[in-house]
């Protein structure tokens, strides 16, 4: 039983991988120097001081069990947060409210209990803190190389600590999908950059790649975070500002492997272990919108939608029981993520077709794009923009090309209505209308269901002023039943306009890389302290990102440093240091994300080889990984 007092059997509740180990907490018995932390981290620390002496390039993975349960700290990392418990953070609630998901306090009142909160809130505290002063000793091993080395520091996912009454990961909610993203390279990466745009573990391959000088060895499905580091991002291809997640657990039975997803295949179908459950599957964020939708067009189990700016605790869903009554700027945003899901697996389908094919889910469905495409379960809209809200489209972040600043943004369109819907005219009016550009021509046609998207363009050679663009996107369409045959329907027109996000645009031409500075000297990273209000990340001097689905400078670096986080915040190694908060992929299977890297650095051919050890170029990489971060918690590293 827990010390908390809740025996740890079947019957009060708890699966049987609980009961082993997932709901344990306590003091560690013995002292610091051999809790499994400094086992990982010792270990860590003699292979990187081997590794820093030799000439070759290196590549470092350190994963880090913990903060993870059985949730046991040793004692000098304990006491402090367990004298001051009564301080710590608690939940803003631990009941669910128009949720897909289900908490445990029903069958397990504890965890609606607030000092047990706390109590496991200080062991949970006091793990991090273990974590950073090993993450401390590897830093000052590194001492001069870490001006050639890149560090990278994040988490496989978060701890939901009580929030919704829920435990461990296997949510969207920001507790168990929000991880901290940090990058680090000295004279490289510019201090103090946050980056703002949305991003993902799957693009941490292409991004360490890049630092490497070795893109040309990617076949990942990620790309380099770099661009966004630089302030270089256009959006050309693709809205590059929205993250992707997917919840999906299932397996082949003991025994089997993976049959290959090939109509001709003569490999006897086993099937999977488990069939597509009542959670939600695909996780969408965009801005501060966050939509979580099930994986099936028939599932009658909500769907859920989040505007994260009003209500950052996730407490409000704005589907589910309101799906049919919600206003239609909430569907429009809805359609308008669904759209963009549809796009990213399409994108991804690949050879295999993962996200067409019905054999991917083993007869469940039509396969995802077509299920995504059909499911309805909020109320149906005529035509729609995803500017329809404010009749407003805003340009993002410009980028400074060398002789013009660029930015890229993708109007989408759409109906859920049995019409079609005919675009015969797209026109840009305006003093301004000269610094935009679309990349479609008209007529457009489509249909219920469809989604479509126009490329809107920016470009100016000069720096704007703060004065307002003079400039709008005219659409003129009409919409019936055999609208593009000559029916008689009266044409509608929708006026769009166009603003930019920033002006200062100064600040984007001076670009990157920054100027060589100093080699930054290593200190005992500071210790965690406890929060008293609603939690929030607190990251010290470093360049901050904000994130799943999907940095560098220019020059191969020397050394890299990848360390996933936990459940918690965290800040930048030095004043040379890259911060990103990611949406984090949750979870797809059990596994830990150290296997993940260490299987994409094999299949994807980073090898020494491929990394030149070059003065003020990356001699290395080393890969830190940290379980159970979220981005939610202050964390110093």
């Amino acid at each position: 039983q827990s010390p908390t007092g809740t025996p740890l059997t079947t019957n009060r509740g708890f699966e049987v991988y609980e009961v082993t180990q997932s709901n344990v907490l306590g003091q560690f018995a013995l002292s610091e120097q051999y809790t499994p932390s400094h086992f990982t981290g010792d270990v860590a620390n003699k292979a990187l001081e081997r590794l820093t002496k030799q000439s070759d390039p290196f590549f470092l993975t350190v994963s880090f069990h913990n903060p993870h349960p059985p949730m046991t700290p040793a004692n000098k990392h304990l006491e402090y947060y367990w004298n001051n418990r009564d301080q710590l953070a608690l939940p803003r609630t631990t009941s669910l409210n128009n949720s897909a998901y289900f908490n445990i306090v029903g069958k397990i009142p504890d965890y609606g209990d607030s000092s047990k909160l706390q109590e496991w809130t200080a062991l949970y505290y006091a793990l991090i803190e273990e974590i950073d002063e090993e993450i401390g000793v590897l830093l000052q091993t590194l001492g001069d190389q870490v001006n050639n080395t890149l560090v990278i520091f994040t988490s496989d996912h978060g701890e939901m600590l009580g929030a919704h009454g829920k435990r461990e990961k296997n949510t969207f909610y920001e507790e168990s999908s929000k991880v901290p993203l940090i990058l680090s390279w000295p004279g490289k990466i510019r201090p103090n950059t946050k980056v703002e745009e949305k991003v993902s573990h799957l693009d941490l391959f292409a991004t360490i790649l890049d630092y490497a000088g070795a893109s040309h060895l990617d076949d990942s499905d990620g790309m380099s975070l770099r661009r966004f580091i630089e302030a270089r991002p256009t959006n050309v291809d693709f809205d590059e500002d929205v993250v992707f997640a997917e919840w999906d657990f299932r397996k082949p039975p003991s025994g089997f492997g993976y049959k290959q997803l090939d109509a001709n295949s003569e490999t006897e179908d086993v099937g999977l272990d488990r069939e597509i459950d009542d959670r939600p599957a695909f996780l969408i964020r965009k801005g501060n919108k966050k939509l979580m939708m099930q994986k099936l067009a028939d599932s009658t189990e909500m769907d859920m939608m989040f505007d994260l700016e009003k209500d950052p605790f996730e407490l409000n869903n704005l589907l589910g029981v309101n799906a049919m009554i919600a206003s239609d700027a909430t569907i429009v945003q809805a359609e308008h993520m669904r759209c963009l899901l549809l796009d990213w697996m399409t994108r991804l389908d690949g050879e295999k077709r993962y996200y067409s094919n019905p054999a991917a889910n083993y007869g469940q469905g039509q396969g995802d794009i077509t299920e995504i495409r059909n499911r309805q379960q909020w109320k149906s809209i005529g035509f729609w923009t995803c500017a329809s809200d404010t009749n407003t489209l805003e340009m993002g972040r410009v980028a400074w090309t060398g002789n013009e600043f660029v930015r890229h943004e993708w109007l989408y369109l759409g109906t859920r209505l049995e019409e079609t819907i005919v675009v015969s005219s797209i026109s840009l009016t305006g003093a301004d209308a000269g610094l935009f550009s679309v990349n479609e021509s008209p007529p457009i046609q489509f249909h219920q269901n469809a989604c479509v998207k126009i490329r809107v363009s920016f470009a100016s050679p000069l720096s704007l002023s703060t004065t307002p663009v003079d400039a709008s996107l005219v659409l003129v369409w009409t919409a019936g039943s055999d609208a593009g045959a000559g029916a008689a329907v009266t044409p509608t027109t929708t006026t769009i306009r166009l603003t930019m996000k920033d002006y200062d645009f100064d600040a984007q031409r001076l670009g990157y890389p920054p100027p060589p500075t100093a080699a930054p000297t290593v200190s005992p990273a500071p210790t965690v302290t406890p929060v008293t209000d609603s939690p929030t990340m607190v990251p010290s001097s470093g360049t901050t990102s904000t994130p799943v689905s999907d940095s560098t400078p220019s020059s191969q670096p020397a050394g890299f440093a990848l360390v996933p986080p936990d459940t918690t915040n965290e800040s930048s190694p030095s004043n040379e240091t890259t911060t990103a908060t990611p949406k984090e992929d949750v979870e797809e299977q059990d596994g830990d994300i150290s296997d993940c890297l260490d299987d994409c650095s094999n299949a994807g051919g980073l090898r020494s080889s491929s990394l030149t050890a070059t003065r003020g170029n990356v001699v290395g990489v080393l890969v830190v990984i940290v379980a159970f971060v979220q981005s939610l918690l202050p964390f110093y590293l």
